[in-house]
């Protein structure tokens, strides 16, 4: 009795996934190549605008490291530990970044 509730700050967006697969491979002493593949994803190659590359290093949090159109990269590394990577697909739909 008395008690009103209300509806506030509801957001709605669409769940998009990244590339279905990543290769890392140390292609020097310390340069790693990365490279993916966008088949099997619900979006053509062609519409994406880009991919979101964030690295981890060691207990660190994901930091966005690069933003590119290619399906691949290739990170140099400054010091040595334990380097994991995350690739996330970007596109527009019909207005909403995704």
């Amino acid at each position: 009795e008395g008690v009103q509730w209300k509806i506030d700050n509801i957001h709605v967006y669409n769940l998009c996934t990244g590339p279905p697969s990543i290769r890392a491979e140390l292609t020097g002493i310390n340069e790693v190549s990365l490279n993916w593949n966008t088949i099997g994803n619900n979006r053509s190659v062609t519409a994406f605008e880009q991919f979101n590359i964030y690295r981890k290093f060691n207990e660190d949090d994901l930091t966005l490291l690069a933003a590119t159109s290619d399906t691949f990269y290739i990170d140099y590394l400054i010091q040595g530990g334990r380097y994991c990577y995350q690739v996330k697909a970007v596109f527009n739909d019909a207005g909403i970044i995704c």
